[in-house]
């Protein structure tokens, strides 16, 4: 597990540099949305595909894995950290935006209710 967290803390920090590049194109997304699944490298793997997903070349990588957006929903469904669930929005958001097809998709699983639901207990006056 530490060597995982390291690489993982390694791709972190090259995941906020301008030229994402060789990251995305070496498959790093699909890693990163695997490593989503271990509560260890959860919060990190996400900070980092929200790191990724601002490159258009990111966006348009985790547009095309077949694992997006459903892991997310997934994930956002069962967990119950706000930092994680917030991490998730963030990247639903960029994912949505410009991309009828990733709507489309969303809202097909459900992602509404949930959205709604996230948003509510995030609010002091809910």
């Amino acid at each position: 597990m530490e060597v995982k967290n390291a690489c993982l803390g390694t791709i972190h920090i090259l995941s906020t540099m301008l030229d994402r590049i060789p990251l995305v194109s070496g498959g790093v997304i699909h890693a990163l949305l695997a490593l989503t699944f271990e509560k260890e490298t959860l919060k990190k793997s996400l900070a980092t595909l929200g790191n990724m997903v601002v490159a258009l070349m990111g966006k348009k990588a985790m547009e095309n894995e077949a694992m997006v957006p459903g892991t997310f929903i997934e994930i956002m469904v069962g967990e119950d950290k706000p930092k994680c669930q917030e991490l998730i929005a963030y990247i639903l958001v960029i994912l949505a935006h410009q991309s009828s097809k990733q709507r489309e998709k969303m809202a097909q699983l459900g992602i509404v209710p949930i959205l709604l639901e996230v948003a509510l207990l995030w609010n002091p006056l809910a």
